[in-house]
């Protein structure tokens, strides 16, 4: 049991973490669920990543991008070990932001990753590209986007027309000839009719989770919603 003195937990209390959480998403206790994972007398109760990426995953949905980097942030600071999808999730909610704050966060999350050797996957850097091509970043962006497997996906694909068009942006000639070739890419079908955002944000309907979290979660039903449970970004 939770002792208040010494804050310990015992091993099947806090494996109800991720449950609670999961609770407060389909009761819509975000801002509940925030407070909670804050609060310093239930250090230890939310111990593995599991419960921020649901509790992120819940804020971002509804475009509560500065409380979800709240979180993000909370995780950090209680040391708990990062996964595949919370990077997904943390350079996700960092490219929403689009400041040079998040800018810098997401930059130093990613060098510490690289440092430890965690997994950042191609979905995570393409946010990270995205995110840099929009802080007028491009060298950074060219750097991050090296360095992606398989970069001749369709979402790496426009990254990289996002790059050259913003290489051109001050010669117009060059621009005008761009815009040609672009033209005749799209009448094609060779250029997705989304925009990046949207590609970014996409979840793939035939394909299944590669987390522990959704394994189960996909095939629920929402008793809230009526809806197959379903997550905004987890699902690469």
């Amino acid at each position: 049991m939770y002792h208040a003195e010494n804050r310990n937990f015992t091993v099947g209390e806090y494996k109800f973490g991720p449950v609670f959480m999961r609770l407060c998403y389909e009761l819509d206790l975000e801002n509940s669920a925030v407070e909670l994972i804050k609060d310093k007398h239930l250090r230890g109760f939310f111990l593995d990543s599991t419960s921020f990426n649901i509790l992120m995953d819940m804020l971002f949905t509804k475009g509560k991008y500065e409380s979800a980097l709240e979180v993000l942030i909370e995780m950090k600071n209680q040391d708990v070990k990062f996964s595949k999808d919370t990077y997904i999730l943390a350079f996700a909610i960092c490219y929403k932001l689009n400041s040079p704050e998040s800018f810098k966060i997401c930059t130093t999350l990613r060098e510490e990753a690289l440092i430890k050797g965690d997994v950042v996957s191609r979905r995570a850097c393409c946010f990270a590209v995205a995110l840099a091509l929009n802080q007028n970043q491009v060298e950074k962006a060219t750097s991050i986007f090296s360095q992606i497997m398989n970069p001749e996906s369709i979402t790496c694909a426009n990254l990289n027309l996002a790059q050259v068009r913003e290489k051109l942006k001050d010669n117009p000639t060059l621009t005008a000839k761009f815009e040609e070739i672009y033209a005749k890419l799209h009448i094609n079908g060779q250029v997705s009719v989304y925009t990046l955002d949207a590609m970014l944000c996409h979840v793939p309907l035939d394909k299944k989770s590669n987390t522990v979290l959704l394994k189960k979660k996909m095939r629920m039903v929402s008793r809230r919603t009526l809806q197959p449970l379903s997550q905004t970004l987890l699902t690469e």
